[in-house]
């Protein structure tokens, strides 16, 4: 049993699944969050900080983030594929998938 690589694919399947089901932490905001922010703002509301309108209305939020959640399903594999590569060998994987090495 290799345990590097036991340890290395359990940080990277528990980074992946933290960051797919954990809280969204995003960079960016929702849209929906965005539109309301703005609209209470015109509305009248006090911005939270200096010129709030201004950098919502500069720097919209990407329109989504498809490419980073299939990103992280791919770190997700890699990690499930690492931890079993330490336990069994990657001769053992590579028989399984039915490559010769």
């Amino acid at each position: 049993m290799d345990y590097f690589k036991v340890f290395t694919g359990t940080l990277v399947l528990t980074a992946s699944l933290l960051a797919l089901f954990g809280k969204r932490r995003l960079p960016y905001l929702s849209h929906k969050y965005w539109a309301e922010r703005v609209a209470a703002i015109e509305a009248g509301a006090p911005e939270r900080y200096f010129e709030e309108y201004r950098a919502l209305k500069a720097y919209p939020p990407k329109p989504s983030n498809r490419r980073i959640r299939i990103g992280l399903w791919v770190n997700v594999g890699l990690g499930m594929l690492i931890i079993v590569t330490g336990i069994v060998g990657m001769p053992a994987v590579l028989a399984l998938l039915g490559w010769r090495r």
